[in-house]
């Protein structure tokens, strides 16, 4: 076995010039020292080329609405492959960050507005790519949620929301993978900019979550490269050697940089550096583009359906809008060329009966020609002037020659099915106007493969929305101010998205988590069982009642709050089971404690309280809840008003309280003191004693349990 490399046997010269990139896309570059350079590319849906002998894969936003964990660990090992087909080591990817406001540039980069899913199905992308010996870097590390200014923007967060919800998919990524790289990003945080921030690189990514790969900046984001490297960055990128250096050097020189924390950063990228494959690149595509197509499918999601899909190959269709020309992919640097394409229309019409097309959006005076068709499919997507980088959108209305277009064709015809091409969430004044609705966000090279299977069933589309969508801006968080300030208050704090919406009473158009399906299924036996003080098992029989298609559900489970600082839901579990028509099936969701963890005042700290878990089709549809209690035990009052189920729920309390307690519980629920039988297994039986305070049980049996016998128990708790 090659003995690994270490900093030791570099020069100081040579350990320097590891700390900055090269060539633009590169680093880790020595050949002197048979270091060939590490080569980079964006990013997250596909591999830039200079021919464009390269898939573009579904963007991050159709992606995350797939809920399923398999299609992005997939998504990640197809893109690793094209990665190594086209020579390349490290993928920029995946892009985390939160999507606080529909308006930001990048959200179709960017997986959801929630910090669980968002952490959990990036964890399962990086898996994928490095299955495949591809590295990833996380980005953008950390409160990137807004292009406009992103060089000179400050956000200002406090300290509880920027952990509980802008870390939280970060701190998820470093506990479940061994990410290569993380990317500090553009702005400053609550003042000092992200590639300098000694709290963020130093004492969070660090010091507390352990990482222990390379940290990287965005492309020209260091404002002052010796602070930086003094306060945890490693890699400056793209590269500014014949400035850089001789700023190393004489911070070297001067002390300001000791040699053994230019040992740390240059280990680091040596090891980066070895856990690359370095795969010989090759012209031939190597993935399964029928795997792609499927998984591109399955994660569009139906918005409506008045029984007008699937279409039935003997109808006759009428397509409207960009069917030829669709917008399949966001701007900026993700944007890639392709010379892989198929459109809607050329797809559909390999299977419809009639399949004519209207390009554009004009149908002045066409009401004959319309109707003579059994369906009408309009294609809506956002111009290129929405949905990139370096920008952010004005508005979340489709342009106004779409709109008209909708208006006309509702009068025109009775079976108009609006398809969606755009990269985050958009006003939809036309939901009850029209038949059906399928959000197909930008799906790649192969979308329109996926829509054709799709809207003819062969795929049955199982997308969840990953962000909720508001019924107009005015109902936004932050929106009609977003994207005109320098210093970003963020002082809606945790309440973004679903978030806000449901603590608030907002009514959304589409909520989080929602999405409709072919397939029909029943949920039925729902059960929560307590294990310990922190750790829950959620249980449910599962059933696709439908007799025509096989499909996807995902149960989401859901922490409810009545703590008005707390926002009412959060996403803390989900599984998105696949079944076949008629299958059964018996789910188990296990919690543990980390989902009952968040910060208060700073710190990492368990619940304490009354709370709700809730089992949920979206974010607004709880199918079951039940009430828990969780008291910290260093907080306890033992008093008459303490609740059984905080003491039943501790394992320091649990035993005495059994023994003091057990005999006055059976009178309650079973008119016998020596019954037998578990109380804690009827669900009913359980929630009642749980959230019923001492005090309540003198009211059964004197003999077994009167005020006098609750102070002797009170105070046996307190010497505990």
């Amino acid at each position: 076995m090659k003995a690994k490399r270490r900093a030791e046997e570099f020069t100081i010269d040579e350990k320097l010039r590891l700390l900055t990139g090269y060539g633009g896309f590169s680093a880790v570059n020595l050949p002197e020292k048979g270091l060939k350079p590490i080569q980079m590319t964006d990013g997250p849906n596909g591999i830039k080329t200079s021919d464009g002998n390269a898939v573009c894969f579904m963007n991050t936003c159709l992606m995350a609405s797939s809920w399923d964990r398999e299609i992005c660990r997939e998504t990640g090992a197809m893109l690793a492959k094209e990665a190594n087909r086209c020579g390349k080591d490290l993928l920029l990817a995946p892009a985390m960050n939160i999507k606080r406001n529909p308006l930001a540039g990048r959200n179709f980069e960017y997986y959801s507005e929630d910090p669980y899913l968002t952490g959990i199905l990036a964890s399962e992308f990086v898996k994928g790519a490095q299955s495949e010996g591809v590295l990833t870097c996380a980005k953008h590390f950390a409160c990137n949620n807004q292009e406009t200014l992103r060089w000179t923007q400050n956000s200002i967060v406090d300290e509880d929301s920027l952990r509980n919800l802008y870390l939280k998919a970060f701190e998820i990524l470093v506990s479940h993978t061994d990410v290569d790289c993380i990317m500090a990003s553009y702005n400053l945080v609550n003042g000092e900019y992200a590639c300098q921030n000694k709290h963020l690189l130093k004492d969070i990514l660090r010091d507390e979550w352990g990482y222990q790969g390379v940290v990287m900046s965005d492309w020209c984001a260091i404002a002052e490269l010796i602070p930086s490297m003094q306060n945890g960055l490693d890699l400056e990128m793209p590269g500014n050697a014949h400035n850089s250096l001789r700023k190393l050097k004489t911070a070297y020189e001067n002390g300001w940089i000791s040699e053994s924390e230019i040992d740390e950063k240059a280990n680091r990228l040596l090891r980066l550096y070895e856990k690359r494959r370095g795969q010989t690149p090759s012209k031939k595509c190597g993935i399964d583009i029928s795997k792609l197509v499927e998984m591109t499918g399955e994660s569009f999601v139906l918005l409506k359906n008045d029984g007008v899909l699937p279409l039935r190959s003997d109808e006759k269709i009428l397509l409207v809008g960009n069917a030829k020309e669709p917008r399949i992919q966001g701007g900026g640097c993700a944007k890639l060329q392709t010379k892989y394409l198929a459109t809607p229309y050329e797809e559909i019409e390999k299977i419809a009966k009639v399949c004519d097309n209207i390009d554009g959006y004009d149908l002045t005076d066409k009401r004959a020609e319309v109707s003579g068709y059994d369906k009408v499919l309009v294609f809506l997507s956002l111009p290129e002037d929405c949905d990139s980088e370096a920008f952010d959108r004005t508005g979340l209305a489709f342009p106004d020659e779409q709109l008209k277009a909708i208006e006309t064709l509702k009068n025109y015809h009775k079976n108009v099915i609006v398809i969606l091409q755009n990269g985050s969430a958009v006003e939809l004044p036309f939901a009850h106007d029209v038949q059906a609705i399928l959000e197909t966000y930008y799906s790649g090279s192969y979308g329109g493969v996926a829509l054709k299977k799709v809207l003819y069933g062969e795929i049955t589309p199982s997308g969840k929305l990953a962000e909720s969508f508001p019924v107009c801006l005015d109902d936004v968080p932050n929106g009609n101010e977003f994207g005109q300030k320098t210093n970003i208050y963020y002082k809606e704090r945790e309440f973004v998205g679903y978030r806000y919406y449901t603590t608030n009473g907002v009514t959304t158009r589409y909520p989080f988590g929602f999405g409709l399906s072919y397939a029909t299924f029943s949920w039925k036996d729902i059960r929560f069982t307590r294990t310990g003080t922190f750790d829950f098992t959620v249980q449910l029989r599962l059933e696709n009642t439908s007799t025509d298609y096989d499909g996807k559900e995902t149960v989401q489970i859901y922490l409810k709050s009545k703590n008005r600082f707390e926002p009412k839901m959060q996403l803390i579990a989900f599984e998105t089971i696949r079944m076949a028509k008629g299958e059964r099936k018996n789910i188990t969701v296990r919690l543990e404690q980390s989902a009952f963890e968040r910060y208060q005042n700073g710190k990492k700290t368990l619940l304490d309280g009354e709370y709700a878990l809730c089992v949920a089709r979206s974010s607004e549809d709880v199918v079951a809840e039940e009430t828990v209690c969780f008291a910290q035990t260093n907080r306890l009052l033992m008093n008459e008003q303490v609740l059984l189920g905080a003491l039943l729920t501790n394992e320091n309390y649990r035993a005495i309280t059994l023994e003091y307690m057990l005999g006055i519980i059976n009178v309650w629920a079973y008119g016998d003191s020596a019954c037998t039988q578990n109380f804690e297994e009827d669900v009913f039986l359980r929630s009642s004693v749980y959230n019923m305070p001492l005090r309540a049980f003198t009211y059964f049996s004197a003999d077994i349990f009167n005020d006098e016998k609750m102070q002797v128990f009170l105070e046996k708790l307190k010497t505990i």
